[in-house]
């Protein structure tokens, strides 16, 4: 008897319990007037999804290929040959660069320059082929101007060549040629020249009949110049 009347003491008690509030002080509530909300709603710091804007089908797209292409194919080898291809694509165009070529000329297809049935590409880097003169005016002759432009850059390595004004040799390289001159003026003529012919010989740029004429006026130039002795002045 005695203990359930302890533990009913204890039970009132805890009941009894009061908990003092934390603070008493007076709560001060400050409506907001209609135009500060609606002020606020014209804050885009303050625009919770109230309007969802909707997906664009360029947003769709890029769902469907994340979803279906590129969450389950990624891994450690795919980044790595993506980094790998950036790098080679990059080195390519300093390349081409140096080369004074345009990264343009890569997507130009051979076929798209002027079709003769002859064999312009068996013409070697001899520049001493005795028959270079004459493929020069058939080349001519058929409008296969990008040929054309490759015969006229031997001839003038010939014709220098045989000037004193440098030293063929087939290792050499046009950096090397254009060393070997000693005038400014020439300098900055070979220098056209070469890059005219890189332009449109390695890039594979089929050229009109217009710009073919302009390009053999400066070969021409060029060659007055070699045979008035001008290049070494």
């Amino acid at each position: 008897m005695n203990l359930l009347l302890f533990i009913g003491a204890g039970l009132y008690g805890q009941d009894s319990t009061v908990v003092e509030p934390w603070d008493r002080s007076k709560v001060d509530y400050r409506p907001a007037s209609v135009e500060a909300m609606e002020a606020y709603k014209l804050m885009p710091k303050y625009v919770y999804d109230r309007y969802v804007e909707p997906e664009s089908i360029w947003d769709k797209i890029k769902d469907w290929l994340w979803t279906h292409i590129l969450r389950s194919r990624i891994n450690g080898k795919v980044v790595m040959y993506v980094f790998i291809g950036i790098a080679a694509l990059i080195l390519l165009f300093i390349i081409l660069k140096l080369l004074g070529i345009k990264p343009s000329g890569l997507f130009i297809f051979a076929g798209n320059t002027k079709v003769t049935n002859l064999r312009f590409q068996q013409v070697d880097d001899d520049i001493y082929n005795e028959n270079l003169e004459d493929i020069l005016q058939v080349a001519i002759k058929n409008k296969a101007y990008r040929e054309a432009v490759r015969v006229m850059y031997l001839l003038s390595l010939r014709h220098l060549d045989s000037a004193g004004v440098i030293q063929w040799e087939p290792w050499k390289t046009n950096r090397d040629y254009y060393y070997e001159l000693k005038s400014d003026s020439s300098k900055v003529m070979f220098k056209q020249l070469v890059r005219s012919y890189e332009y449109i010989w390695y890039g594979q740029f089929g050229i009109g009949e217009e710009k073919f004429k302009m390009v053999h006026a400066n070969f021409d130039e060029f060659e007055q110049l070699i045979h008035q002795g001008k290049m070494s002045v």
